[in-house]
């Protein structure tokens, strides 16, 4: 299948947002709700912040989900392969589910220890993601303090993007970001999942010490 893919070159940061075209139903939507437990909420930063967390971190692993585990997975080997231009293995590392209630937000955060975020939308409408680098790429060539005729990727430092339900968000582990306040009546529910490298990572002639 062949998705719709927007790719936004903030400093030649990777980050896309994809149409997947694939829908939970009502009915996977409250089972979802119901194998995420989150008012065990085991994670009380985000919690204070207005973000539930479920309590599983294999989601995708239960049986209803399937469908959107292949998906979601097909779509990290295609981002590795075609958009990263890598040849390494990848793994899912984790996957789980939030919930963000009318007026919340997700603060802003990284995924460490991993190459990449994949998250979907199950729920969303309203509350732009938002992404942030410390220089932008102007700046980080020429730094100096601009007046800004109109923002683009170039001056920019952070970008927002606004996604609709069946999007696929992916951003690098790196890549400081965060979720707008949700604004609508309904909430908010995302499944994300973290991809890393697997197998045999680097090149051993490339650890060779050579003398000049």
């Amino acid at each position: 299948m062949v998705y719709k893919t927007t790719t936004i070159n903030l400093r030649a940061i990777p980050i896309q947002l994809i149409e997947s075209g694939y829908y939970l139903s009502d009915q996977e939507i409250s089972k979802l709700k119901e194998s995420s437990q989150f008012e065990t909420n085991r994670q009380t930063k985000f919690k204070e912040k207005g973000t539930l967390i479920s309590e599983s971190m294999n989601l995708l692993e239960e049986k209803f989900l399937h469908p959107l585990r292949n998906i979601m997975d097909n779509i990290a080997t295609n981002y590795a392969r075609n958009t990263l231009g890598i040849n390494n293995k990848i793994k899912r590392t984790q996957s789980w589910a939030t919930l963000t209630s009318k007026g919340k937000h997700l603060h802003h955060h990284r995924h460490p220890n991993s190459i990449f975020n994949l998250i979907y939308y199950a729920r969303a409408n309203g509350g732009e993601v938002k992404f942030f680098i410390d220089k932008s790429s102007i700046e980080d060539v020429f730094y100096f303090n601009y007046n800004i005729r109109e923002y683009n990727i170039y001056n920019a430092s952070s970008w927002k993007i606004l996604p609709k339900p069946g999007d696929i968000v992916i951003i690098p582990g790196d890549v400081m970001h965060g979720v707008e306040p949700n604004e609508s009546d309904q909430e908010r529910i995302s499944i994300p999942a973290n991809y890393f490298l697997t197998g045999d990572i680097g090149d051993k002639r490339a650890t060779q010490v050579t003398l000049a």
